[in-house]
């Protein structure tokens, strides 16, 4: 059997590909569900898991692609979504026709579908290739579906041929299926296909991804997830290998990093404000495009950034990310130059904060239940270090809290001076407890840090360069990506974890 690509989902497809028991079988869904809405989807989706089968839904990727078209074209098909489909299933059970089986009639490949009136009488006397099911797949149909797409025909026509040039390429990625716990490895080291760059992109072959907890939070499920599977990881670093039409920004040969903000509309008011970093229309790396746990990855060549020649990639990925949010955590906290900055939490972004913090000449005080990271703390100029209940000989004039913990706000709140603030860098975070009310009396200020802008990104990267900062890290192959999670969610990594790639 050749590669194959089935469209459109349901509980009956699922069991056909289980059926089949071919490793080359994928199931792709090109829309979301109709009537029964995304729980539905949901529930295919555990199925699927359930049944090892290779279910991949791709509808948001399909309105990308339909706003992208810069050339006025209205048309949109399936095979764009997928150009290498050798098979279209459509087993609704509803008389009428979807957008599955008009698009299988005109592009000639062969399908499954229901038996209803309208297509016995429309459809059938054209000779096409159908496998037909009443309401259930047989032996029969499962057989006679290996038959068809073992004896396929490869000759393709029109529209169809122009878009099947030659097989797939194939790479190795991490791919989230289904969110569980780290500890039950929810990452899957799998082959998928190479993927092309679009108008406008550049696709880089990846040499390091740094790991973070906003991946943590993701393969967890503590993230909504907007498409599965995907390919997590936010701080990619790599050479440009292949350019999209009209990319002018960068070269082939060029390194770049990727960082977690992959898109955004540049026309809402946000964008126009400079915050697109609360764009409602942003995308984000690992999150709606697939990341960095892979040997290749595309974007938009307006989110590649060009990295400090200091840096060697291993030490560059984790700027990517803890390093920009924390330099942004910085900014929003208001904290000056000589003033006292507390830190919550000495992981992967605190380690680079600090050192920016030293160089303003800030007084910095750190708080962590880790002894290793009291004493890395310690090492990068921390003049006091100890636990978030513990109180600091004198009062902040800023902090940042890195820890998802909510009942650190009200004790980082308790070591705060009248007038200063408190920046939350974390994307999730357990409850806040109930504030007393004298705690935020003095026009003490709790703020969110949500993401990044690219002057960020940019700004950063420089200042990184400048200092220059040292990126302390644990490499791990990409085939252990979960364990580097777990290791990250037991505090159990010294500065940042980071993928070796290739």
């Amino acid at each position: 059997m050749g590669h194959t690509v089935c469209f459109c989902a349901g509980e009956l497809v699922i069991e056909l590909l289980a059926r089949l028991n071919d490793p080359r079988a994928k199931l792709v869904i090109t829309h979301h569900a109709g009537d029964e809405g995304l729980d539905y989807l949901h529930q295919l989706q555990e199925m699927a898991t359930a049944q090892n089968v290779d279910l991949r839904y791709v509808a948001d990727m399909v309105g990308d692609m339909r706003q992208e078209l810069a050339d006025g074209r209205k048309i949109y098909t399936l095979w764009d979504a997928c150009p290498h489909a050798d098979f279209v299933t459509y087993p609704s059970l509803y008389e009428g026709f979807g957008n599955a089986l008009i698009e299988t009639v005109c592009f000639r490949k062969p399908a499954l579908v229901n038996r209803y009136s309208v297509y016995v009488d429309d459809i059938v006397p054209c000779g096409f290739q159908f496998v037909e099911i009443d309401g259930a797949i047989t032996d029969e149909a499962v057989t006679a579906v290996r038959d068809l797409l073992t004896h396929l025909d490869t000759n393709c026509t029109n529209f169809h041929e122009s878009r099947i040039t030659s097989q797939e390429v194939i790479m190795k990625a991490m791919q989230l299926r289904a969110p569980k716990p780290v500890s039950d490895d929810p990452l899957v080291l799998t082959d998928t296909a190479v993927p092309n760059p679009a108008p406008g992109q550049i696709r880089l072959k990846v040499s390091v991804c740094g790991v973070c907890h906003t991946d943590l939070h993701t393969v967890e499920g503590e993230l909504e997830l907007p498409r599965l599977p995907l390919i997590p990881g936010h701080e990619i670093v790599g050479v440009v290998e292949a350019l999209g039409k009209g990319v002018t920004r960068h070269q082939v040969g060029d390194r770049v990093g990727v960082a977690w903000v992959n898109w955004t509309c540049g026309k809402c008011d946000y964008c126009r404000r400079g915050l697109e970093n609360l764009c409602p229309q942003a995308r984000f790396t690992g999150l709606h495009a697939d990341g960095g746990y892979a040997e290749y990855v595309v974007v938009d060549e307006n989110f590649a950034y060009p990295l400090p020649p200091v840096f060697a990639d291993v030490h560059a990925a984790p700027l990517l990310c803890a390093g920009i949010v924390g330099y942004r955590s910085l900014r929003l906290s208001g904290i000056q130059p000589g003033e006292r900055l507390g830190l919550y939490g000495f992981g992967a972004s605190a380690h680079l904060v600090i050192q920016v913090a030293r160089h303003w000449d800030c007084e910095v005080y750190v708080f962590t239940r880790s002894p290793a990271h009291r004493e890395h703390a310690r090492e990068l100029g921390a003049v006091w270090r100890g636990g978030a209940e513990d109180m600091p000989p004198e009062l902040l004039d800023a902090s940042v809290t890195f820890a998802p913990a909510g009942w650190i706000i009200p004790q980082a709140l308790r070591h705060l001076r009248p007038g200063g603030t408190v920046a939350i860098n974390a994307i999730h975070m357990s409850p806040i407890p109930e504030i007393p009310y004298h705690l935020i009396y003095g026009e003490r200020v709790v703020r969110s840090v949500a993401n990044f802008t690219r002057y960020d990104a940019e700004a950063f990267l420089r200042l990184a360069g400048e200092i220059p900062i040292r990126t302390d890290v644990e490499t791990f192959p990409l085939a252990e990506a979960n364990d580097a999670l777990r290791q990250m969610k037991a505090s159990q990594i010294q500065g940042a974890a980071v993928l070796e790639i290739l």
